[in-house]
């Protein structure tokens, strides 16, 4: 009985899968809550459960704060830092060098748009096979695949501008 333990507050509860459990305490928080001022703490060790109950609750509309906040790899500087180590185990790759220069951390503010210009125009430029590595061949393909003149004057020389900010990750020039 409750009154016997030292913990009278505390519940135990034994759940066949993950999902039950979330349920389970999901509707013990709303239940708690149905009391006016009353507030509920989910103290966990499990990520993956502490989202599914958050998840259970918004069904009922009750929105949660999360302190544990968010993994640090969904964050945008981690998702930057891992996007220029795929492009340095790619050799700079077409993908993952697109990839990496449309991040939102690469070029923010005001000049953005136009950099989104010159990657679009980079990604018609590298289309098709894959000329060579590194950062000399997205040049190459650039000067072989563009007619001359002054849109190939402008690209070429935003990628030199690229390039020379790229070079210090690259044991190819």
């Amino acid at each position: 009985p409750p009154a016997t333990k030292k913990l009278p507050h505390v519940r135990a509860m034994v759940s066949n899968d993950g999902a039950g459990e979330a349920r389970a305490i999901a509707m013990l928080v709303r239940h708690a809550l149905e009391t006016p001022e009353k507030r509920v703490a989910l103290v966990s060790p499990d990520r993956e459960l502490a989202v599914r109950v958050a998840a259970q609750l918004r069904r009922w509309d009750i929105l949660v704060d999360d302190s544990a906040g968010r993994p640090l790899l969904q964050t945008p500087p981690a998702t930057l830092l891992l996007s220029l180590a795929d492009l340095i185990a790619d050799d700079f790759g077409p993908v993952s060098l697109l990839a990496a220069l449309k991040h939102p951390l690469v070029m923010p503010g005001e000049a953005r748009l136009d950099w989104l210009e010159n990657v679009r125009k980079l990604d018609l430029k590298l289309r098709g096979p894959r000329i060579g590595i590194g950062l000399s061949a997205i040049y190459d393909a650039i000067l072989a695949q563009t007619e001359e003149g002054p849109e190939r004057d402008e690209l070429r020389d935003w990628w030199s501008g690229v390039a020379s900010r790229l070079v210090s990750l690259s044991d190819r020039a």
